[in-house]
């Protein structure tokens, strides 16, 4: 009866959290996350992060994985191909709890997402053209992962660093403070068999003198319906409520359908809509909602312990700056 009611508190203190702030907006190239999967779902990742990329979406994630997990990807866009964001994720799941702490099971990964803008052209103020330099920012997570009985919690720090490669490179990062807490922290847990339930707290990061990402809140749901009854095809419904400082509230909604036992192979459909606006009451936010929604598609196929996913998103305003497609490779074992 105590743990019920314990698992009620946490579900009812993360609720209240979440809707108890106004909180809006993201860090720039870190606003189309990580993995072709996560991504392809819309989005809405933070209670289904089960792989290395769980040091982006939720770290409590990364003790959902088994063993060794692997990625590596890219992420491009539709209309510029001078624009690419490779990335990559590793993440470990130990099997033997702590030592001295029997009960405590643990898992650490470190990921890397770059943005890299090649030769951007550079004119005097006559409109003559002088040299093209590059852009580049990268963010560097690290992370882990601690399992205590029922709760699964996690935390990650992040160095993000901004270059523009130009005659006299300015650079700035988040180098003063780095160790003072961590950036992200994160919790899982099931309520019910076939609910799981995630919460992501991110505390805000100020790179030099100019950039400031904002604090954010992030609650996510997760229906298995497979686990509801085992005659049920294996289909995943997401769902994340993000509430970023100082602007709007966005919901991110997706879904999975995987088809096992074909042979050595699986096959996984997915879709989902991203960065919708909720809360906001205005006579034009049908306008305002269709301008900021994303519809993203994937397709994932894994054979044995390889699995390559990838995933489109398009813009429903049908800006082509917001376009982009999604690979990633990933090994377990």
């Amino acid at each position: 009866m105590m743990k019920t009611l314990f698992k009620i508190f946490l579900l009812v203190f993360c609720l209240s959290v979440v809707t108890g702030q106004s909180y809006t907006g993201s860090a720039a190239f870190l606003k189309r996350g990580m993995s072709a999967r996560a991504i392809g779902m819309g989005s809405a990742y933070t209670a289904v992060a089960n792989d290395a990329s769980a040091t982006f979406w939720n770290p409590a994630g990364l003790l959902n994985s088994r063993g060794t997990n692997f990625q590596i990807g890219n992420i491009g866009m539709l209309t510029y191909g001078d624009v690419n964001s490779p990335q990559f994720a590793l993440s470990h799941k130990f099997r033997k709890p702590l030592p001295l702490l029997n009960s405590i099971y643990y898992a650490l990964g470190i990921s890397a997402d770059f943005y890299i803008v090649k030769d951007i052209d550079q004119y005097d103020n006559a409109s003559n053209y002088i040299d093209s330099f590059n852009y580049g920012e990268y963010a560097v997570f690290l992370s882990g992962a601690f399992k205590v009985r029922f709760v699964k919690l996690g935390f990650t720090y992040k160095y993000i660093e901004q270059n523009f490669g130009i005659n006299d490179p300015f650079i700035q990062n988040n180098k003063v403070g780095l160790a003072r807490k961590p950036h992200d922290m994160g919790l899982l847990f099931n309520p019910v068999k076939f609910l799981t339930v995630g919460m992501v707290v991110r505390d805000s990061i100020k790179l030099g003198l100019y950039d400031t990402y904002p604090k954010s809140r992030q609650l996510g749901l997760k229906f298995d319906l497979n686990k509801i009854k085992e005659s049920f095809p294996n289909i995943i419904v997401s769902m994340d409520v993000i509430v970023i400082q100082n602007s709007l509230n966005k919901l991110n909604v997706g879904g999975e359908y995987e088809i096992n036992n074909i042979g050595d192979f699986s096959f996984a459909l997915r879709g989902g809509l991203s960065n919708m606006i909720i809360g906001l009451e205005n006579e034009n936010i049908n306008e305002i909602i269709q301008l900021n929604k994303k519809l993203s598609f994937g397709l994932g196929v894994q054979y044995k312990k390889n699995t390559i996913d990838v995933a489109l998103v398009q813009d429903m305003g049908q800006n082509s700056y917001s376009s982009f497609w999604v690979f990633t490779y990933s090994y377990k074992n």
